[in-house]
């Protein structure tokens, strides 16, 4: 029984990491901030502001999705693939060679 207690069962199998009630990515996000608002610009008290504010953004941002969002949206919007500048047609199953 107190095996249960020690372990942390997650609810959902896609459930994300969360240090206290912040997702990974939204405590990368306020760390970062801070860090280069607060200890680069010498401006603290500021860059507590601008960190909720981001994680605010994020929050709003990212809804209801999953813990990828931002791989995914990176991945459409943001890509180094080249873009084909033709695709072939959809209809032809199989090519001579």
């Amino acid at each position: 029984m107190e095996d249960a207690k020690r372990y942390k069962t997650p609810q959902y199998l896609g459930e994300p990491y969360r240090l206290i009630v912040f997702t990974l990515d939204e405590v990368f996000a306020a760390i970062i901030t801070i860090y280069l608002v607060g200890s680069v610009c010498d401006l603290l008290v500021t860059s507590l502001f601008l960190a909720v504010f981001f994680l605010y953004l994020l929050r709003k941002a990212k809804g209801n999705e999953g813990p990828c969002f931002y791989v995914q949206i990176f991945y459409w919007y943001f890509s180094l693939s080249p873009k084909l500048a033709a695709t072939p047609p959809s209809w032809i199953r199989e090519y001579l060679g």
